[in-house]
């Protein structure tokens, strides 16, 4: 079917995201989630922003190998 990449949000790699992972995957797609929080995640919004902007966000963007044909540098 179709090769789907799928970012969670500020809260990190949430039971949420994956549960909607495995539903796409049940679906037949292909389904990637990198987890960028090195398997972080936080109560809220706000914190998860705080820690995104403690680290960097060269940091964040670090935490998941990626082609190189992504890369941000």
């Amino acid at each position: 079917m179709t090769q789907l990449v799928l970012f969670h949000r500020a809260q990190g790699l949430s039971h949420g995201v994956t549960a909607f992972a495995e539903r796409l995957r049940a679906a037949g797609h292909d389904e990637h989630t990198p987890d960028l929080f090195d398997g972080r995640t936080f109560g809220s919004i706000e914190v998860g922003m705080a820690d995104v902007e403690a680290l960097g966000f060269d940091e964040i963007m670090d935490a998941e190998p990626r082609p190189s044909r992504f890369s941000t540098r």
